[in-house]
């Protein structure tokens, strides 16, 4: 619960004008997302646990939730539920574009 607090209260939205955080400052909307973030939750939602994602993408299970952690601060909603695990509305919208989005960095990465 501590960690959606404070990612709620240092989101850029929630500061107030020219105000920033030491770990995440004000971003714009053309700032791009970590393509490991939606693959992990991905990998989250597709097997209903962190720790399998985890061991399916190499990671540890501490790893895989802040990277979920991560994702949601950016975007700014929960985007999986914890008990029990699933995703929210807002990350089955979000699941709708993951699948297309890594195909699409998959192929650019055997092209290159």
């Amino acid at each position: 619960m501590v960690r959606r607090w404070w990612a709620r209260r240092n989101h850029p939205a929630a500061l107030t004008k020219g105000q920033t955080t030491a770990s995440h400052s004000s971003t714009s909307d053309a700032d791009p997302v970590d393509p490991r973030l939606p693959r992990t939750l991905s990998a989250v939602i597709t097997h209903g646990s962190f720790c399998y994602a985890a061991r399916e993408l190499g990671y540890t299970q501490s790893v895989v939730s802040q990277q979920t952690a991560s994702l949601e601060g950016e975007l700014g909603v929960e985007l999986a539920c914890r008990r029990p695990l699933g995703p929210t509305q807002a990350g089955a919208r979000l699941m709708v574009h993951v699948a297309s989005i890594l195909l699409r960095i998959d192929a650019a990465r055997a092209e290159v």
